[in-house]
This record gives structure tokens, C-alpha cells and sequence, in this order.
């Protein structure tokens, strides 16, 4: 049985390049780091309570706790 052809697309050499725009998911308020906002959450208040509160967005924080806790391991 013979096999069937596929279709590739070709390659892309050269494109133009489009505009890049920036977008911050937080607006933190004055006076609040991101540290400061991460600890919040690690003492046990949910990242969402915690946006409101310092502006930080609980998606950022809560990937900022999980690097923490996924961070290096002490040695033994």
C-alpha cells in the first residue's frame, strides 16, 4: 500500500518584524515590593485577598511562591 504524501509548509526565511507591546499585569500600589506581597502569601493569605490589597496579580504571586518553594534544597 503505498503511503500517502504530506503537504509541508515551507520554511519562513524572512519576516517582518511586528511592534511589541508591553503589558503589566500588575499595578502595584505605593509602598508594596513584590517581596513584600509574596511573604503575604507565604504567611497564609490567598493571592487573590493579597492583589487586592497591594495590587500584585495573584497569577504573579502565586508563580512567585511556587518558584520559591520549587527553589534550590539545602544541603545535607
Amino acid at each position: 500500500m503505498p503511503r500517502r504524501r504530506t503537504y509541508r509548509h515551507p520554511i519562513r526565511t524572512s519576516y517582518r518584524a511586528a511592534p511589541v507591546t508591553v503589558r503589566s499585569l500588575s499595578d502595584p500600589k505605593a509602598g508594596w515590593s513584590l517581596a513584600d506581597a509574596v511573604a503575604l502569601v507565604r504567611h497564609g493569605y490567598t493571592p487573590k485577598h493579597v492583589e487586592r490589597l497591594t495590587g500584585w496579580a495573584a497569577s504573579v504571586l502565586a508563580a512567585q511562591v511556587r518558584l520559591r518553594e520549587r527553589g534550590p534544597k539545602a544541603p545535607v
